[in-house]
């Protein structure tokens, strides 16, 4: 029986140490002596036996073909080198032929040379567009000889690279700008945090560009038919820095806009500056996006260079590369801006959403498809976003009553019967039902093309190492390690929550349930159920029980938590202990649960069961369900503590090879892969972490 999901009265579980469930060797040892096996649980445990039993044997033939092979490949005699073919002889077919006399023909005299090539090309003058009242200094370009390569094709590559150099140092202008009048400025109205939360990275972008101009200029000076210009693009350091950039963007130019009205000596200095020769005529705004607009009109640039470079020349291949690796800036700013356009629709959304426990808004997020379907037989309404799902009440007034979510980093979709489809994951069995068939395809293709986007992404999160190679100056990268180091101590902080939450309930199922199942079978006058019954219920339940207490007592060790602080010593020395007593619960959890049920069907068990369920408003099928979701809960936890720490750090391998092994265990484990008895437990309701009593 379940009682409310947020009023449950448990009593405080009884001290972890010293009690007398440490272990169940008095049960274990005991047999039963009147009363007879289970058959449908025998039944079960032989087909169990027989499948292991055939795996073991699949295993140990392929291992023997392998080893067979192995040790022929390494017995083969050596073979002896075969004897040189026994040809017959030519026959003897007399001398050869007299040859032909020679023809005495000469070719005719060729006395035609190429007309010399004087063509002296004519002086380019080519001076940059002057931007505000700065104007760009002049280039001393050099008459550019051609006799290689078709002269106006080169004539056109070297206009477009001197357009090039010119933009490239009016753009400089613009950069060091911002950097003396605002990075710099000590009174421009803004403290330094809030100058490097809206100009971030752009001393370093305006010192490398400035790095740039330099080769640039030295090609235009000492110009060749053979000069080449893809090898600066191709090695420029400032290409990583603009993804940065690009990514504080929006926040930085809402910031301004904000700060324009509520910090009065920025106002005033912005009012003194913006739109005068001191700022270029022009205003902060518009610096600001600049390194927006830059990254366009290289390519721009690049591919006319390209129309213009022969096939023979050796930049051709390069350009493309260098047009390649800017483009791919360019699609991440295109990116960035429809996430934009999407955050404003969330926004619009979330003003109908009612009681949603979390932020909707997100710079990432999407909304893929909504629509009504029945979910357990109720009417409710889904929303499928790029990263989140959720299920609501249906629309009241305009409004939506959010109803439960659903966690897409371990969700599996599966095909039902009809128009009905289910979602299994760590947040509990969802059965969903549509209008009709080809909705319910729709809805499975969608959902399965966003489950699986959600986990690759977070898997590539988690093993990334380059997020904090320079991609940004000292103080960006010390404030991101700053953020990191803040974010694990959250992390940590909600794991030692989880586990004692977990441990409790575990306490609480041993002390309500197991030790009277335990005692009751123990008792030789008792007639509802055998000693093996009990075994089968309890299995490994108190072994579970004790690693968890070890595992709570190592996390309080770490308390209080210092950035110096690490996680992974911890599951190093449990790992491999917890991965083998889930494997073997989840393994047994089909014939406990088969166990249960059939002892239920006897009146007197079913109900002693009802008062002990009826006392603590608790249901024992959903307590002994909770284990089969804290390996997945580990992999979350452990994958998020992952993606905040340091790849330079002793800790992160450790971590890295800790959520590789949860990974393979929860997808050599998933729910789909056991027995329906199983499915139709969990789907009583979703267990529920227990409040520990004030």
């Amino acid at each position: 029986m379940s009682g409310s999901d947020s009023e449950i009265d448990i009593p405080p579980p009884p001290p972890l140490e010293g009690d007398e469930y440490s272990n169940d060797d008095d049960l274990k040892g005991a047999s039963d002596e009147e009363l007879p096996p289970i058959p449908e649980v025998v039944e079960l445990k032989e087909e169990l036996k027989k499948n292991k039993k055939r795996k073991k044997k699949k295993k140990k033939k392929h291992s023997k073909k392998a080893a067979a092979a192995a040790a022929a490949e390494e017995n083969e005699p050596d073979l002896p080198p075969l004897p040189p073919p026994d040809f017959p002889p030519p026959p003897d077919i007399g001398p050869p032929p007299p040859s032909p006399p020679p023809l005495d023909i000469a070719p005719p005299p060729v006395d035609i040379a190429p007309p010399p090539v004087d063509i002296a090309p004519p002086p380019v003058d080519i001076a940059p567009p002057p931007v505000g009242d700065i104007p760009p200094p002049p280039v001393d370009i050099p008459p550019p000889p051609c006799s290689i390569y078709p002269f106006e094709m080169m004539k056109k590559w070297f206009h477009v690279v001197n357009e090039i150099l010119s933009t490239e140092k009016t753009y400089v202008s613009q950069l060091e700008l911002m950097v003396t009048m605002f990075v710099d400025k000590a009174d421009c109205g803004l403290t330094q945090d809030q100058i490097l939360e809206v100009f971030a990275n752009v001393k370093v972008i305006a010192t490398c560009h400035r790095s740039f101009v330099g080769p640039l200029e030295e090609c235009v000076k000492k110009w060749t038919e053979t000069s080449t210009i893809s090898d600066l693009f191709l090695n420029a350091r400032w290409i990583k820095l603009y993804k940065h950039y690009i990514n504080q963007y929006d926040s930085a130019a809402k910031r301004v806009k904000e700060w324009r009205e509520t910090i009065k000596p920025f106002k005033k200095y912005l009012k003194e500056t913006e739109w005068t020769p001191a700022l270029q005529c022009t205003n902060l705004e518009s610096l600001l996006v600049t390194p927006i607009q830059r990254l366009p009109r290289y390519v721009l640039l690049l591919e006319e260079m390209a129309k213009c470079t022969p096939e023979n020349h050796p930049d051709h291949g390069k350009i493309g590369e260098a047009i390649a690796l800017i483009r791919e800036l360019t699609d991440y700013v295109n990116q960035c801006k429809k996430e934009s356009n999407h955050t404003d629709e969330l926004r619009a959304l979330e003003q109908k959403l009612v009681g949603l426990p979390f932020e909707l808004v997100a710079s990432h997020r999407a909304l893929v498809k909504e629509g009504p379907m029945k979910i357990d037989k109720d009417a409710m309404h889904m929303w499928l976003f790029s990263d989140i799902a959720f299920i609501t009440k249906p629309p009241s007034r305009g409004r939506y009553k959010f109803k439960e979510s659903i966690n897409l980093n371990t969700a599996k979709i599966q095909q039902m019967e009809g128009s009905s489809f289910k979602i299994v994951s760590t947040d509990g069995l969802v059965i969903a039902t549509c209008a009709n068939v080809e909705e319910r395809m729709k809805w499975i293709q969608i959902l399965n093309d966003t489950v699986n986007a959600v986990q690759k992404k977070m898997l590539n999160e988690a093993f990334t190492n380059n997020s904090l190679e320079a991609e940004g100056s000292q103080q960006f990268n010390e404030s991101r390690l700053a953020n990191m180091a803040e974010s694990r101590e959250k992390q940590y902080k909600t794991l030692l929550q989880s586990e004692k939450e977990y441990l409790h309930v575990l306490e609480t199922t041993r002390s309500t349930f197991l030790t009277p199942i335990k005692k009751a079978a123990m008792d030789k006058s008792n007639t509802m159920m055998t000693v093996q019954a009990a075994k089968d219920i309890i299995f490994n339940f108190s072994e579970l029980r004790n690693v968890h207490k070890a595992i709570v007592r190592a996390l309080k060790a770490k308390d209080p938590w210092t950035a110096d602080s690490t996680i992974s010593d911890i599951f190093a020395e449990h790992i491999e202990r917890i991965i083998y007593l889930y494997r073997e619960y989840i393994e047994h959890n089909a014939v406990q649960m088969m166990t249960l049920n059939v002892c239920t069907q006897k009146d007197d068990f079913n109900l002693w069961l009802q008062q002990l369920e009826a006392q603590s408003k608790l249901s024992l099928g959903q307590l002994l369900g909770n284990p089969l979701r804290r390996m997945s809960e580990y992999y979350i936890a452990l994958a998020n503590m992952l993606q905040n720490t340091n790849p330079k750090s002793d800790d992160y391998a450790k971590l890295s090879g800790f959520v590789t092994k949860l990974a393979e265990f929860n997808e050599e484990f998933t729910l789909k892969n056991q027995p329906k008895l199983l499915e139709a437990s969990l789907r009583r309701s979703t267990p529920r972490m227990l409040p520990r009593k004030q």
